[in-house]
């Protein structure tokens, strides 16, 4: 007979208060506070007021550590409809609007802290920080706001515009539905674990309690969303985008992951993906105030601001958020910018100024449109306006903390304050062009001194004083057959006068000048010590109309080819002077400005005479086109095409008595690619240019005396008495190609003294002068810098 086992009354007892107690401990876990998991606080809304409030407040804190400001901000306002007067949701809520620079809104909670908690040393604490952030920057006082409420590091984020799961700061809520057009079996494809695994992983992965069930698509794409910050934190771009696009096509009304991915497509160059993107976000949801926004964020950010605001017309504004309002603004001061630019383009200085004001009056702390009103102020000559725009540019950079726009503004000073220059330059110039020595070979050696003096921003007084030093070599008289092409030697007959001769002269040439914004005049004198001396000078305006720089100048200026056309000579065989060309007459200049590069043209008719030489008209007409290929702040690259026809009534070129001895073809045409690039860097300067050309010429047949009939018969008869061809310069076609090289630089040794070095060279058949020359210059009153390229001195005689 088998014994029955029984259990006894004390083990039933104890197994059945084991299970209550692991009952009841279940019962508690599900109640506690799910912080200790990693997820946000939640109540409902039967539980004790008391509890709600501490579950608000815990949930701000949560978000706020986490860098999600704007769900901190929304649980804390939450808090305050329930207990107005809450005196740590009031000081956590006003340190997250000092940091976002939401000042008015920071100090309304301030004063609502202090009428809770009168003399509240939080309360104390808060002003200083506003007061500190207004006048010297957000950045300066980060810290201690994020100290408030323990906040850590904030999150990386994936663009600087807001990025919440269903709004933004500043966004309306969404009128689209929950619920999703997107199947159970795509979102479960799209759900795979190591997608979900990734997004849990991540330290911007929504806490659990807001995922309803694994299989939502708008829950799904929030988490892929949240994966996609991960990824980029980590440097993964690829894989962002691919997430972001998972979230798209989980959720296609999502508004924020459409805008990070437009963001991402197109900082990687695929613009028109990431206009796609954003267009398809409007078709799917074209009511929804959210989408909208996020669209005009992506167009504002990509400057195609007519867009941004077609994206913001889309909302009622009646339902306008602080963020759409404060975009519009943005987007009406740009406008206005534009406007003031194009403006000044045309000419219509009182627009610009009337539109740069209405911009300032509506971003009274943006340094960056202070930067551009200032450069836009210089360009129509309000000089005065243009200074007060860039010292406001900097106080609100220094404001703001924002050390790139003060460094725009003070870049920006330095190039007005170059206006008001007082300086002298000076340095040495050598010149030689290679020809039959003692005839058309022509050396010259300059020492250029310039001096000016800036009354003002518009007015400035300059003066030359340049040293000249011009020969033409050695000239052999013992050989009458190799010099009868020189004055009046054929006509004399042999032998000639024979020895040997240094044709040149020295001097000194001076002249002065007054320049202001549309004017320059100025007047001089050649040197006493020239065989031929005489006045110069001109009268120059120029200004901008209609879109157009342009200026008009008459003057007179010495034809500087040769030693003859420059300073005359005297004829070893009779001693008469002739020579000394003068260029009297007017000249035409314009450009534009077309689509970021530059057109130009050039007109000159001008009268030529001198000393016992023929006189001549000429006339001039060039016109170019610039591409500028590379701009940047410090240097610019540019490729050109220009077209030159040239004219003269007679050919006066060569050196027999009677000529100018300077190059003048009937018709000359040429077409020329150049390529310049200059800048400026630290101590630096430089300019470099290159060119390519190809010429057709056509010269006529000159008397070997064109101003003398009995002095052309008599060099008639002796070339024939003496087996010479008869005294006729022949002319005839030419051209072909030809090239030319420039280089200056130029290197600042201290902020009054800089040097600098350049040459030049020419290549053509018959052409071939070099150029190099060394300068210094010493700044008297040290104001603002040179920009642009190197500035050597200019000769007077070559204005």
């Amino acid at each position: 007979m088998r014994r029955e086992r029984r259990l006894s009354p004390r083990l039933v007892r104890t197994v059945l208060v084991a299970a209550l107690c692991v009952v009841s401990a279940a019962a508690r876990s599900a109640t506690t506070s799910p912080l200790a998991a990693g997820t946000a606080p939640e109540f409902r809304s039967g539980e004790p007021r008391v509890t709600s409030l501490a579950a608000l407040l815990e949930s701000a804190r949560f978000w706020r550590q986490r860098g999600r400001d704007d769900l901190s901000r929304a649980a804390l306002v939450k808090l305050l409809n329930l207990d107005a007067g809450h005196p740590e949701a009031l000081r956590l809520l006003a340190a997250i609007e000092i940091e976002a620079g939401n000042a008015v809104t920071a100090d309304r909670h301030i004063a609502r802290l202090e009428a809770a908690r009168p003399g509240s040393p939080d309360a104390a604490e808060l002003r200083e920080l506003l007061a500190a952030a207004r006048t010297q920057g957000v950045s300066v006082v980060r810290d201690r706001l994020r100290a408030i409420g323990g906040t850590g590091a904030a999150t990386p984020r994936l663009a600087a515009a807001p990025r919440p799961d269903r709004g933004a700061p500043g966004t309306v809520p969404s009128s689209r539905p929950a619920a999703q057009t997107r199947t159970g079996r795509r979102a479960a494809r799209l759900a795979t674990p190591g997608r979900i695994a990734a997004a849990a992983a991540s330290p911007t992965t929504p806490p659990a309690n807001e995922v309803p069930t694994p299989l939502d698509p708008a829950a799904l794409a929030r988490a892929r969303r949240a994966e996609a910050d991960a990824l980029l934190a980590r440097g993964d771009t690829a894989g962002a985008i691919a997430a972001l696009q998972d979230a798209v096509a989980l959720d296609p009304a999502s508004a924020w992951a459409r805008f990070d991915l437009a963001r991402l497509q197109q900082r990687g160059g695929d613009a028109a993906a990431a206009r796609a993107t954003i267009d398809a976000g409007l078709a799917a949801a074209p009511d929804d105030p959210e989408m909208a926004y996020a669209a005009a964020l992506y167009f504002a950010g990509v400057d195609a601001d007519p867009a941004a605001r077609a994206a913001l017309a889309r909302i009622d504004r009646a339902r306008w958020s602080e963020g759409m309002v404060r975009l519009d603004n943005r987007l009406r001061v740009a406008e206005l910018l534009a406007t003031a630019r194009t403006r000044a383009a045309a000419g219509d200085a009182p627009g610009a100024r009337a539109a740069l004001g209405e911009a300032t009056a509506l971003a009274p702390d943006d340094a960056s449109v202070f930067v551009r009103a200032g450069w836009t102020a210089q360009s129509v000559g309000d000089y005065a306006q243009a200074r007060r725009h860039f010292d406001s540019a900097v106080s609100a950079a220094h404001s703001a903390g924002a050390g790139d726009e003060a460094a725009a503004a003070a870049r920006g000073i330095d190039h007005l304050e170059s206006k008001r220059q007082r300086f002298v330059t000076s340095g040495f110039e050598f010149s030689d062009k290679p020809g039959d020595r003692g005839i058309s070979r022509f050396e010259r050696r300059i020492v250029p001194v310039e001096a000016r003096w800036a009354i003002d921003y518009d007015r400035t007084l300059f003066a030359h004083a340049d040293s000249l030093d011009l020969s033409a070599g050695r000239l052999d008289l013992s050989d009458y057959a190799a010099v009868t092409r020189y004055g009046q030697l054929l006509a004399a007959g042999p032998p000639g006068p024979g020895g040997v001769r240094h044709p040149g002269a020295s001097g000194v040439m001076v002249g002065a000048g007054y320049e202001d914004e549309h004017w320059r005049f100025d007047a001089g004198h050649l040197p006493t010590g020239f065989p031929v001396s005489y006045a110069v000078g001109g009268a120059r305006y120029s200004a901008r109309r209609a879109g157009f720089d342009w200026s008009a100048e008459l003057a007179r200026r010495p034809v500087t080819s040769t030693l003859i056309s420059f300073a005359g000579v005297r004829d070893p065989a009779s001693g008469a002077i002739w020579g000394g060309a003068r260029r009297t007459g007017l000249t035409l200049n314009a450009s534009r400005e077309l689509f970021g590069h530059e057109a130009y043209g050039r007109f000159a008719l001008n009268a030529i005479d001198g000393r016992n030489i023929a006189d001549n008209t000429e006339v001039e007409l060039r016109l170019g086109y610039d591409w500028f290929a590379r701009v940047r702040e410090d240097s610019r690259l540019s490729v050109g095409t220009s077209a030159t026809f040239w004219a003269f009534k007679r050919n006066q070129r060569y050196q027999t008595f009677g000529h100018g001895g300077y190059y003048s073809p009937q018709s000359y045409l040429s077409l020329a690619l150049p390529v310049q690039w200059s800048g400026t860097r630290n101590r630096w300067a430089w300019r470099a240019r290159a060119a390519v050309a190809w010429s057709t010429t056509q010269e006529d047949d000159a008397p070997w005396h064109p101003t003398d009939a009995a002095l052309q018969a008599r060099a008639a008869r002796q070339a024939a008495a003496n087996g010479f061809a008869a005294p006729i310069h022949e002319g005839g076609h030419g051209g072909g190609f030809s090239g030319s090289a420039s280089a200056s630089i130029e290197y600042r040794l201290t902020e009054a003294f800089s040097i600098g070095a350049r040459f030049e060279i020419d290549r053509s058949e018959d052409y071939a002068p070099d150029t190099v020359g060394l300068w210094f210059r010493y700044r008297f009153n040290r104001r603002g810098a040179f920009y642009g390229a190197p500035r050597p001195p200019r000769v007077y005689a070559y204005y």
